[in-house]
């Protein structure tokens, strides 16, 4: 699962501050580049906002407040709501995009382009790919939008692929599943598999009504579950629940969204969510005063705490003086299958779970059901580098630096690492980014990892993938082993007016 914390590195980055206390701020971009506004928190209620375009947009989006803190924006400028649309013109060209308060690290003010699209290639068996057939594809192709899908007519600002099932959130508030529907994990109270988008039920019955969710996350493994956060710091959760990985009290599976209990007992009581990952059979909540909460199948001690304990009400993770999260903020979070990932404020990575060298501590134990810390020492990839980005797999782990830097531990069968190798490391080592080689010699700024493949967007909007590739789920074109980063062959895109940006997450 993407951490839903991460500072993202531009190539260019110009800065321009602002009281933020303000009435109105003056967002200018003389560079697609500039961030207009950076602030550790920022409370846009009552101040309004003017935007001036002087250069062209680039092929991503335009950030404006970069808020580096852990909380959200506090509430909306008061010309700009969420999900409005933005018109701005740049040498007589016109440029359509939408306002997301919760876009970049997930709590960014960012400009989207309108009607951005979901892509997807790989397994197709339930439909998951969501273009209307079952058939798998080795390149990206557009997952159905046209008049009858829950995508028709809409923007696409956060998407969260399962193993089985995909999730695409939209810039009004609405939810879109598609493939596999057993145990209901698609939310529109049916059992019945998709292979187009289906909307999210989010009538009187459901317990999204009246909300707006703002972050999704899909099961890993099989367990097949959809988990979401509302604006309000209410979590919905439907789908199978047998691990009590709903979160509800109960081991009842569910094919309309339920509430997550936060009542007494419960580690969520009194906390505001800001972050949230799903795996098999459990899930992670990253609260604003940087604790993480998990729930769920505790196997291999997956939600931070001894053997034994969880179940269907949150726990709070591990911080015991044992603990790597000892007197630690956490800052991002992310859920492989069987193990877990947290990012601290001082730069530290914690893991726990399913080791095998997934853990990435140095050693090969079976499992640890506590906090400990990944290797950052003489020897390892991670030495006298920041992590900006974390990202759990089934079998191996993927961090991204601030320098652009790529680092991976684990399972490293068929290239799952990107070092040129399939031998597995138990301490973090380099992605290739060998010019010629590797497809990383431009700058990340963003990575997915899998069940053994890795995703990479870099910073000139093209996107490189490696590791096994048995079903043609890296995009490349071909299947088999990638122990390179290689170049995905990408959709076309036509003008950056009409961009349709690439939002598929690689599960």
């Amino acid at each position: 699962m993407i951490s839903l914390r991460h500072i993202a590195p531009c190539a260019v980055m110009a800065l321009t501050g602002f009281p933020l206390a303000a009435a109105t701020v003056d967002a200018t971009w003389d560079y697609p580049t500039d961030v207009p506004v950076v602030a550790s928190s920022y409370t846009a209620t009552g101040n309004t906002i003017d935007f001036t375009l002087n250069a062209e947009p680039d092929a991503n989006q335009l950030m404006v407040i970069n808020n580096t803190g852990i909380d959200f924006i506090q509430g909306t400028f008061s010309n700009l709501a969420q999900g409005q649309e933005v018109t701005l013109t740049y040498d007589g060209i016109t440029y359509n995009l939408v306002a997301n308060y919760y876009g970049g690290t997930g709590n960014d003010l960012v400009l989207v382009w309108k009607e951005t699209r979901v892509f997807a290639s790989g397994a197709n068996l339930a439909g998951q790919l969501g273009n209307g057939t079952t058939g798998s594809s080795n390149v990206f192709v557009p997952c159905n939008a046209e008049a009858g899908s829950a995508l028709y007519g809409k923007t696409v600002v956060q998407v969260a692929a399962g193993t089985q099932h995909s999730v695409a959130l939209c810039s009004d508030g609405t939810i879109a599943t598609w493939g596999y529907n057993a145990y209901g994990a698609l939310g529109d109270g049916t059992t019945v598999d998709r292979d187009t988008p289906v909307r999210v039920d989010n009538s009187s019955g459901s317990a999204l009504y009246g909300k707006l969710p703002i972050l999704v996350s899909a099961s890993q493994g099989f367990s097949s579950f959809t988990l979401a956060l509302c604006s309000d710091g209410s979590l919905c959760a439907w789908g199978n629940n047998g691990n009590g990985e709903l979160g509800d009290g109960t081991s009842e599976t569910r094919i309309l969204p339920t509430a997550v209990n936060v009542a007494p007992g419960s580690a969520l009581e009194g906390k505001a969510v800001v972050g949230i990952a799903s795996g098999n059979g459990f899930n992670l909540a990253l609260c604003s005063d940087g604790t993480v909460a998990g729930w769920g199948s505790n196997l291999y001690g997956k939600i931070g705490v001894s053997l034994g304990g969880g179940g269907a009400l949150p726990v709070a993770v591990n911080t015991s003086s044992s603990s790597a999260l000892f007197g630690k903020t956490v800052v991002a979070i992310s859920a492989g299958e069987n193990h877990s990932l947290a990012l601290c404020s001082d730069g530290t990575v914690a893991a726990w779970g399913l080791n095998g060298g997934r853990l990435g501590d140095g050693t090969i134990n079976p499992y640890s059901d506590f906090p400990v810390q990944v290797m950052n020492s003489s020897g390892s990839a991670l030495f006298n580098r920041t992590v900006s980005t974390i990202n759990a797999g089934k079998k191996h782990s993927l961090v991204v630096c601030s320098d652009g830097t790529v680092a991976t531990w684990g399972y490293g069968g068929g290239g799952t690492l990107g070092n040129g190798s399939t031998i597995e490391s138990a301490i973090p080592v380099l992605v290739s980014t060998t010019n010629g080689v590797s497809f990383l010699y431009d700058q990340l700024v963003e990575g997915a990892s899998s069940n053994a493949h890795n995703l990479a967007s870099c910073a000139d909007g093209t996107l490189a993938a490696w590791g096994p590739d048995d079903s043609g789920k890296t995009g490349v074109g071909s299947t088999g082993d990638i122990l390179f980063p290689t170049g995905v062959i990408s959709p076309h895109f036509s003008h950056p007016a009409a961009l349709e940006s690439v939002q598929r997450r690689c599960r």
